[in-house]
This record gives structure tokens, C-alpha cells and sequence, in this order.
């Protein structure tokens, strides 16, 4: 589901983490990942059986498609004309988690 031409962690400067298997830059890592694709995701569980550490991701991205329901009410693979929901901004846009 990525189509990034590099991904997003050898893009980030400065560098907040790593690629290290730690398990904070592992957890950071597949956080932003699931943000990042949240609006393709349709919930099919092939994430969960693709990763060949056989991490389960998709509790994950049930949690991130809650959030993006919640917050854009958008739903992953309804309308394919619909602009993805990170993809957009809009004044009443909840912001209760900037300082």
C-alpha cells in the first residue's frame, strides 16, 4: 500500500527515530505507517499477514480507521473519488492534541 519513492523513516530530518529494532522505533514506526495509509485501508487483515516478523497490525488499523472515522468521517474504499482524509485541511478540524 506504500507509494512513496523513499520511505517516510530515510526521509525524516531531524531524525526523531531510527530503524532499529527497539521496541519504541519499532511501535513509532508502524504508528506512523498506519497513519500514513490510513485512507486505503479497508480493513482485510493482508497487512497482519504479509509483516514477516508476523506482527499483528490490524488492531492497529481498526484503531487508526476509528480515528479517521471519528475525526473526518471518512470510510477507507466507499467513494474512490473522495479526497483522502490526511489529505485535507478544514477550520473546524479537531486540534485537541497541539499544545
Amino acid at each position: 500500500m506504500c507509494y512513496c519513492e523513499e520511505c517516510f523513516v530515510d526521509q525524516t530530518n531531524p531524525q526523531w527515530f531510527s530503524k532499529s529494532t527497539h521496541i519504541s522505533d519499532t511501535i513509532i514506526f508502524h504508528t506512523i505507517r498506519l497513519l500514513h495509509i490510513a485512507g486505503r485501508c479497508v480493513g482485510c487483515g493482508a497487512c497482519s499477514r504479509a509483516c514477516p516478523m508476523g506482527v499483528n497490525l490490524a488492531p492497529l488499523g481498526i484503531r487508526i480507521e476509528k480515528e479517521i472515522k471519528d475525526r473526518f468521517g471518512y470510510i477507507a474504499g466507499l467513494d474512490i473519488t473522495a479526497t483522502p482524509p490526511l489529505a485535507t485541511y478544514k477550520e473546524d478540524d479537531k486540534q485537541e492534541f497541539i499544545m
